[in-house]
């Protein structure tokens, strides 16, 4: 007797049955729940500011400035440049240099900020600013702190914007050239540079208290190294003494020459 043997058939589950399908929904579905999450969740409001390296600039001065960023979902300050708040810090307070953002998760945002040092006092006319060391319009102010020298330009006084630089380069390159200068003799003060047209007048402070200020004269339509250099070789060899009794000393009016002359005692 012949048995016959009838193979089984699996029947194919529906597509919606099968594990692949499943899966990849649950996958969907756990993705589509994070996105909500990021997208409308409070818990992922940039709500937290951080502000580290401020001095010159308040707290509260930058809070105001960024607060527009901090009411925004993590997914809005994703799309947001974060070059867009150091960009508006950096025009809004001259003061600030460079703007390191860092975000914390969720909800914080870290500003460290780094700001510029005032340099020298700037005065065009009536007006007071502060300047930096690449003559940075830092603010305008009433009057110059004690300790910082005075930039005097008598002609052809430029406008200066804040935050922009204040006077020409070949100016200032002279006037860090001078600083540089005198600032290899610590006793030495310096009050003031006068410019008049191609006429520099640097104003010194009487190492004696109670005499008279003395000045040293130099020519723009010259070499400047070469008279800061003969400066710095006259100044070595004076005590101050010497410089007690000083009223000027001239670089620029005699070509290679030194002149100087002592104040007449009454």
């Amino acid at each position: 007797m012949n048995v016959v043997r009838h193979k089984k058939i699996r029947l194919r589950k529906p597509w919606y049955r099968q594990k692949i399908f499943i899966k990849t929904l649950i996958i969907f579905g756990l993705s589509g729940f994070l996105a909500y999450l990021v997208l409308f969740s409070e818990a992922f409001r940039q709500e937290y500011l951080l502000i580290e390296g401020n001095q010159a600039v308040s707290e509260s001065e930058i809070r105001e400035a960024v607060q527009p960023w901090l009411s925004q979902r993590l997914s809005s300050s994703l799309v947001w440049p974060m070059g867009d708040i150091g960009s508006r810090l950096k025009e809004k307070f001259p003061y600030i240099q460079e703007v390191k953002l860092q975000r914390r998760w969720p909800n914080t945002l870290l500003l460290q900020i780094d700001e510029r040092e005032p340099f020298l006092c700037l005065t065009l006319g009536q007006d007071v600013f502060l300047t930096d060391q690449a003559s940075i319009v830092l603010e305008e102010i009433a009057d110059c702190p004690s300790g910082y020298t005075v930039l005097s330009i008598l002609r052809q006084a430029p406008s200066v914007q804040l935050g922009q630089a204040s006077v020409s380069e070949d100016i200032w390159s002279m006037v860090k050239e001078i600083k540089k200068t005198l600032s290899l003799f610590p006793s030495l003060d310096m009050s003031q540079i006068e410019i008049d047209n191609f006429k520099v007048t640097i104003i010194m402070v009487n190492p004696e208290i109670g005499h008279p200020d003395w000045r040293i004269f130099l020519n723009r339509s010259t070499e400047i190294q070469g008279q800061l250099r003969r400066l710095e070789l006259f100044l070595q060899t004076r005590g101050n003494d010497d410089l007690s009794r000083l009223d000027y000393v001239d670089l620029g009016s005699h070509e290679e020459r030194v002149f100087y002359a002592n104040r007449q005692e009454n």
